[in-house]
């Protein structure tokens, strides 16, 4: 047996992990705009002082026109104090729209926290009087009747959605970081470079297979499951599907890498040891030879740019096809 890998698995390993890598940074980070038309802006990594050290008897005497109470209501502004922000993030540079979050439930098929649970929200009611209430909210509800679609007055889709949750807003921000239109595109890329309709079959089955196991895994999750049920929609592939598994564990992208190339070797040796005469304790040592070559395949994945990654595998989709329809198989791929 030789020592060393063939100059051609390198490659061939690191392309795997170079779409694993595209996906999951896709999947974890988002664009500065997305299909909804949300524009966002980038706060750098910094530091600024936050608070305020004024007391209520100044702001009194700065602004004489407003009540002095409102003043003792903004005790908890102090003390000022330094905030670093230790990682860039996006804001977005307007507030969400109705029509924004019209278009996110109808593309995720989420459902508002207040429609889910039957509490309904809060609308503005003339008629209402908070002090006939026992709790004195400063708007009618919680009703069935109120909700995003209907607060108590009329809205148009390029005013600002309201009557939603913090839960809401955390599956909307769920959603758009995972920039749809690139997973799809990415999706498409995968299905296209599966030549035979084995070998599209098998990563569809393992996309899917994957996706329900995300499912299962975040079933308390709404938010969470919002990227799932868009997955399953789609269908997903494999990589994709593993992109967006990686997403969830906060793992780096080179442990992600690690492991999603650690998965296709081992793949490799149970196929090798079903098809060929070669028994465990080989296929232990060819698994291990290809565990050495993953480091130096994750590398060389990160540093491939967009238009150099590449499937070019002929023998292997004519040996597929010629697999798939065979009279009988120990395995499908």
């Amino acid at each position: 047996m030789a020592s060393t890998i063939p100059p051609f698995t390198l490659p061939s390993l690191a392309l795997g992990c170079a779409l694993a890598a595209l996906s999951a940074s896709v999947t974890a980070s988002g664009p500065q705009a997305n299909s909804l038309g949300m524009q966002f802006v980038r706060v750098p990594a910094g530091s600024f002082w936050m608070g305020n050290a004024e007391s209520p008897e100044s702001l009194a005497r700065a602004y004489p026109q407003l009540e002095a109470k409102r003043f003792t209501l903004l005790a908890d502004e102090g003390p000022v104090h330094q905030v670093h922000i230790s990682k860039a993030f996006e804001l977005g540079r307007h507030e969400v729209t109705v029509g924004q979050f019209r278009q996110f439930l109808q593309a995720s098929g989420y459902q508002p926290e207040s429609e889910r649970d039957g509490t309904g929200g809060y609308g503005y009611n003339p008629a209402y009087d908070p002090a006939t209430t026992q709790r004195g909210d400063a708007f009618e509800g919680r009703d069935l009747r109120y909700s995003w679609r209907n607060p108590g007055f009329a809205q148009g889709d390029d005013h600002p959605v309201v009557n939603i949750t913090w839960n809401d807003a955390q599956a909307l921000a769920a959603w758009r970081s995972g920039d749809l239109a690139e997973v799809q595109r990415l999706n498409d890329w995968v299905l296209q470079t599966r030549e035979s309709a084995e070998l599209q079959l098998q990563t569809g089955q393992m996309g899917r297979s994957l996706a329900e196991w995300l499912r299962n895994q975040h079933a308390d999750d709404e938010t969470a499951l919002v990227r799932v049920r868009y997955l399953t929609g789609l269908p997903p592939t494999y990589p994709v599907a593993f992109a967006l598994a990686a997403a969830h564990c906060g793992a780096s992208t080179q442990q992600v890498l690690l492991a999603f190339g650690f998965g296709w070797a081992e793949n490799m040796v149970q196929a090798a040891l079903k098809s060929m005469p070669l028994g465990q304790s080989a296929g232990q040592r060819v698994l291990a030879l290809l565990a050495q070559a993953l480091p130096a395949a994750v590398e060389y994945a990160l540093d491939l740019a967009e238009g150099e990654r590449q499937a070019f595998t002929p023998m292997l989709a004519i040996l597929s096809a010629q697999h798939e329809t065979q009279y009988s198989r120990l395995f499908r791929s």
